[in-house]
């Protein structure tokens, strides 16, 4: 069976192993769409099946497409939910800003880059799994982060993509070269 087949709809095996954006973790139990399982330094939690399946799925394509794994330390924003992974997150943001580049000369600004993650179906998604706040906050925490990692000099965009200061958020757009 074949990756876009498997991605079909969950099908973990309770005692076997899987990997995430932040690390190998055992499943425990599946109850419905709940996913109880365990990471190897013994920290267990609960997530949606179709989420954490989904995660595994773009990690069996990227590996199947010789891409890099997403950087090891993008790590999950732990707001008791799980809300967002960096790893699933800022690959939304860099097509959307990629995409604005190609049409656009301009930058793309932290409010188009907000209205972008609402409108995409993974960042809807994504957007989903936090029912107690509004989606225009959460899509705006989602730029935040990345906005961060690339000030830490941490993203995997860096090479990509230049910036600058549009009020008092950041603006990108993929880097030009220089004739």
């Amino acid at each position: 069976m074949g990756v876009h087949e498997q991605m079909s709809k969950p099908s973990f095996t309770v005692g076997e192993t899987y990997w995430d954006r932040r690390d190998a973790y055992k499943v425990i139990s599946i109850e419905g769409d709940r996913l109880v399982y365990e990471y190897s330094n013994g920290l267990r939690k609960e997530d949606s099946a179709e989420a954490k399946w989904r995660i595994h799925c773009n990690i069996l394509l990227e590996q199947s497409a010789s891409n890099p794994v997403a950087h090891p330390q993008y790590r999950a924003i732990d707001t008791g939910e799980g809300f967002f992974t960096h790893a699933e997150a800022f690959p939304i943001i860099g097509k959307a800003i990629e995409a604005h580049s190609k049409t656009h000369g301009d930058y793309m600004t932290h409010d188009d880059l907000v209205q972008a993650i609402m409108k995409d179906p993974q960042g809807q998604v994504i957007l989903d799994r936090r029912p107690d706040k509004t989606r225009l906050w959460s899509a705006g925490v989602m730029v935040a982060w990345f906005s961060k990692v690339f000030t830490d000099g941490r993203s995997e965009w860096d090479t990509r993509l230049e910036r600058k200061k549009v009020g008092s958020a950041w603006a990108y757009r993929v880097r030009r070269t220089k004739n």
